[in-house]
């Protein structure tokens, strides 16, 4: 069963778009709830939230797609060490961040 990149974990038909598979379970406790406890059901949905739209298909790479996203960005121009600036966004808090390059 194929899933698309807007739902990754939904596979096993929730609304929600999370499955309850051991290896999507085991991600969502490795990555997240092994550092946050969630206050109520509110606070989960939009810790899920965050984590799916912001972080597990916009900056965590994926072994099985070769190490990519799964929603491909313009590759930034080539700089060199020294002249690259970056800009972290802190998601979830600052437990993660997406980088980008500074024009």
């Amino acid at each position: 069963m194929s899933t698309t990149h807007l739902q990754p974990f939904s596979n096993m038909g929730f609304k929600s778009g999370i499955s309850t598979s051991k290896s999507s379970l085991r991600i969502l406790r490795r990555e997240l709830f092994d550092h946050v406890i969630p206050f109520n059901e509110r606070h989960l949905k939009s810790l899920l939230r965050e984590y799916i739209g912001k972080y597990y298909n916009h900056v965590r790479t994926h072994q099985g797609i070769e190490c990519q996203t799964p929603i491909v960005k313009e590759k930034p121009k080539e700089t060199t060490a020294e002249t690259t600036v970056l800009k972290a966004e802190p998601i979830l808090g600052g437990m993660y961040h997406s980088y980008e390059k500074v024009a």
